[in-house]
């Protein structure tokens, strides 16, 4: 279990359902907030603000952890890796959220520092904290644009050398085109490479919205001789094979579209049938239909897209333009070669340890005082939080000189003097790798 709530096994079976588009709407269902960089950023694609980059996203099999209205956690196939940052302002580093789904809830989520500071912190008008929290989704991306092997060099501008053969080490830059130094040097070169792609929630957001507009994958369409869509939604229904009740009837209901979505884009559950899934969408396309084929909706892995990351202000704040995108097609044979290289974005993007967590924000953990026991004392049942690869409790961190909570412990309760403490919750691992 998670904390102190059992997970209902039938939840975690990806019984909902869904298409790729619901389930990454109902992905930005979560708090926003702030981020910044790490070592895990390392060799990842980063869209430049003015010189588009042709890329194409390639889906890569990864389970997210969500949590309903009820406060039950379910399991999601999806094909890009969720996580959430933690970025301190005073020490300029970040890592990965330790704390599990529940990262929310002080008494049922996971150990992870970074939510030990922000929790304990004070917010409000006028107050800041020195940690941020925010949600991140990474993405594997074919950047098919060249790319030079260039020298890697420090702060001070001084090559960066390998201590045993004293040569530079090297990294791949995108080439920038026109006026490229890379180019005029006459570095060495290859076209195209996978990196990960690491999107903010307001990234994904626009990617996810543009994802409505590609067109049909069965007959590569995209719009009518009039400009419009070729592919429409002509109903909702149960995602219930069984039941198929109507939910919405697109040329008849008086809802808004902003009403639907907020139905459609998560877990809905039937009120004939009971069940708990995902609404489906019955679509039409102006070709495929009167030919009596069968409409795929493209999705974003179906399109080569071009895009830009200019800044929307002084700050360092960036929106993702997609300045143009192809019909639906296949991927550039040209580039199967490089599928060998995926990466691991289960592994790539996996929660920072507590060690690291420590090590980056200058966390003090103090010893736990020991407490002889008492003859006389009789030992007493208790009930501890539990979880996934649970592990004794580390011992409490200090931020700052002061106690993350200095009112409480953060998981539980302290042991009565004399009894021994108990075992609480540590690194969240995933259901189904428990002694792996």
């Amino acid at each position: 279990m998670y904390g102190k709530t059992a997970v209902p096994e039938a939840v975690m079976q990806n019984a909902y359902g869904g298409t790729l588009s619901q389930r990454a709407a109902n992905a930005t269902r979560r708090r926003p907030s702030r981020g910044g960089g790490g070592e895990y950023w390392a060799d990842t694609f980063k869209p430049h603000e003015t010189v588009p980059a042709n890329v194409r996203l390639i889906p890569v099999p990864c389970v997210a952890h969500r949590v309903d209205d009820a406060g039950n956690i379910y399991e999601e196939n999806i094909p890009w890796k969720e996580f959430r940052e933690h970025y301190h302002g005073t020490f300029r580093r970040s890592a990965i959220c330790s704390g599990g789904p529940l990262f929310f809830d002080r008494n049922r989520r996971t150990a992870c520092y970074g939510c030990d500071i922000f929790w304990s912190s004070p917010s409000g008008k006028g107050k800041r904290r020195p940690i941020s929290m925010s949600d991140k989704y990474a993405f594997a991306a074919l950047v098919m644009d060249p790319f030079h092997k260039v020298p890697q060099v420090d702060d001070r501008g001084q090559f960066q050398l390998n201590p045993q053969t004293q040569q530079p080490f090297t990294k791949w830059e995108r080439c920038l085109g026109q006026g490229c130094p890379h180019c005029r040097s006459a570095l060495e070169n290859v076209q195209g490479r996978i990196q990960p792609w690491i999107m903010s929630k307001g990234h994904f957001t626009n990617l996810n919205a543009y994802s409505d507009r590609l067109g049909c994958l069965t007959c590569g369409g995209r719009a009518t001789p009039d400009n419009r869509p070729v592919i429409t939604t002509a109903l909702w229904q149960c995602g219930n094979p069984a039941c198929r009740q109507l939910i919405f009837d697109m040329g008849s209901t008086t809802a808004t579209l902003e009403q639907i979505q907020g139905v459609v884009n998560k877990p809905y559950t039937c009120p004939v049938c009971q069940t708990t899934a995902y609404p489906e969408e019955v679509i039409q396309c102006a070709n495929c239909t009167p030919a009596g084929q069968v409409p795929q909706r493209a999705t974003i892995f179906d399109v080569d897209l071009q895009v830009i990351a200019p800044k929307t202000g002084d700050n360092e704040q960036t929106m993702l333009m997609i300045l143009a995108s192809s019909d639906p097609r296949p991927r550039n044979p040209a580039f199967e070669p490089l599928m060998q290289y995926m990466p691991n974005l289960e592994k790539k993007f996996a929660p920072s340890s507590l060690e690291e967590q420590a090590g980056k924000w200058q966390v003090n953990v103090q010893p736990q005082p020991q407490v002889q026991p008492q003859p006389q004392a009789q030992p007493q049942p208790q009930q501890f939080a539990q979880t996934y690869g649970a592990q004794p409790q580390p011992a409490p961190a200090v931020y700052g000189g002061q106690p993350a909570y200095p009112q409480q412990p953060v998981y539980g309760q302290q042991p009565a003097p004399g009894q021994p403490a108990p075992v609480q919750p540590q690194q969240w691992t995933p259901p189904g790798t428990v002694g792996q």
